[in-house]
């Protein structure tokens, strides 16, 4: 996460940048200790659809082998549906398109259940 350190805090002085630098370090130690830090821990919703809609993209991209029961063509469209019902389950996606956050949220959950549910039906597929 240290990738896109200095723009992503674009507008900040240099001595707050530094501040964040500490954390951002620390973050990346335990990353390297445990696999995971504790902002995946503070926010593991948020956390997850991150992590989750970058490694489905990439895997769509770098895909080699696909389900027997399925063409090429398929599989990649079924990613695709998880990446978007996903995407359409976060707020980094969604905030812009609501006016209403019950109507958001909703709209939120059932992404995630359509995209859960995908998820859980290919997961053993899920390698290359």
């Amino acid at each position: 996460m240290l990738k896109g350190f200095w723009k992503r805090n674009k507008g900040m002085s240099f001595i707050n940048r530094l501040k964040e630098l500490k954390w951002e370090l620390k973050y990346a130690w335990q990353r390297v200790w445990r696999g995971y830090d504790d902002t995946d821990v503070f926010g593991f919703n948020d956390s997850f659809l991150e992590k989750i809609i970058l490694i489905l993209e990439d895997f769509n991209k770098t895909k080699i082998s696909y389900p027997a029961d399925l063409t090429f063509e398929e599989w990649g469209n079924i990613l695709n549906q998880m990446i978007e019902y996903f995407k359409n389950s976060s707020e980094d996606y969604t905030d812009d398109k609501f006016d209403d956050l019950k109507e958001q949220y909703d709209f939120m959950q059932e992404n995630l259940n359509k995209g859960m549910e995908l998820f859980t039906k290919w997961f053993y597929a899920l390698w290359d």
